[in-house]
Formats: structure tokens, sequence, C-alpha cells
């Protein structure tokens, strides 16, 4: 059957990457039915959607007459052994896709590899082209925060914290972030009329 995709981020959706992406999918996407207790290995950042469907009155799993609700679980799990360059491939092959660069950045923060994560945080909030309305934007500045302090850079872990607090002032983590690194790295008084 055919293959419907999506944008994931709807505000996206009529800009020219998202449409480059779209024939991508159309063009090459792939359907594929599992049945109960098969898997599905889908690798480094794959963008894959899963569906539920209504079961036939002549489908053999039907135990009555009438069509049934399928139900199923999705568990994602990121596997990333340390000497892989799947996640880099990924990220390069994905061009202006901010998500990728973001999760390549995560995988490298989570490895410690600092460099490596500022690099995938940069650009994924320069190949970001929805600003603060990108759905990741808020973590992404975070998190390139967290990875500058690791690198010693901390004037621009306050930057980044600082954007992030501006792009969701409710959010706890900006707030705390900042909060943090102003009374580890500042005198006290100057710390606490920062809060």
């Amino acid at each position: 059957g055919p293959v419907h995709a999506h944008v994931e981020d709807a505000t996206h959706a009529d800009s020219e990457e998202a449409r480059r992406r779209l024939a991508v999918v159309q063009e090459h996407g792939q359907l594929c039915e599992l049945r109960p207790g098969q898997t599905l290995f889908l690798p480094a950042m794959w963008s894959h959607a899963v569906v539920s469907r209504m079961t036939s009155a002549h489908d053999s799993n039907a135990s009555s007459g009438e069509g049934q609700l399928m139900l199923n679980a999705a568990v994602n799990l990121w596997y990333f052994h340390p000497e892989s360059k799947s996640f880099h491939m990924a990220a390069q092959s994905a061009g202006a896709w901010p998500h990728a660069h973001h999760c390549l950045g995560e995988a490298m923060q989570q490895l410690g590899r600092l460099e490596e994560a500022k690099a995938a945080y940069v650009s994924a909030l320069t190949s970001n082209a929805l600003g603060e309305r990108w759905a990741h934007f808020y973590e992404t500045k975070h998190n390139l925060g967290r990875v500058l302090i690791g690198l010693g850079d901390l004037r621009a872990a306050e930057q980044q914290f600082v954007d992030a607090r501006t792009a969701v002032p409710t959010h706890v983590d900006a707030h705390a972030s900042l909060g943090l690194l102003m009374r580890k790295y500042t005198p006290p008084r100057l710390a606490e009329s920062a809060h």
C-alpha cells in the first residue's frame, strides 16, 4: 500500500526541507506489518511510525465476527556503541534536520565526548529554521549549556541557560541550571540576586 508521511512539527510542514523529506519518504518509504511476538530493528535515527489497525471479521486474528482494535506496544531503545559511526552517519545524511543533530549531541554527551556534543548541538541550533518554535529548542539550548560547563566555557553556558529560560520561562531546569552555575562560579551575593 501507499506510504503516508507526516512532518514531526506541523509548523515546519510548508518549508522546502519538509517537502524534500516528504518526497523522499513517499518515494523510498516501506511498510511493514508485524504479527504478535515479532520485533522490528531500525538503524539509528530512522524515521518511523507505528499504527494500530482494526481487524476485519475475516482476519485470522479476530476471535468474533466483528472487527477488533489491534493494540501494540512500542519500546524505543537506543543502543549506541562508542565505536559506532551510525549516529554520525545518520546526522550527516539528515542534512538540515535539526532533531538528528540534537540526538547525536545527546549520544556524545552521554559518552562524555563533549566537543562532539557541542558541535552537534550547535549544528542542531543553526540548522533549525523554526527558532524557539522548534519542539526541541529549549532542550537543545539547555543541553548545550551543560556541555559548555563541562568544557569550562561558563559565560557561553550562562547564555545558553538564559536563552532556554527565555524560550520557556516556566521550565524549571533552565532556572535551576542557571542558579547552580551562578552559585558555584560567582560570589554568593551576586548568585542570590540572580534568582
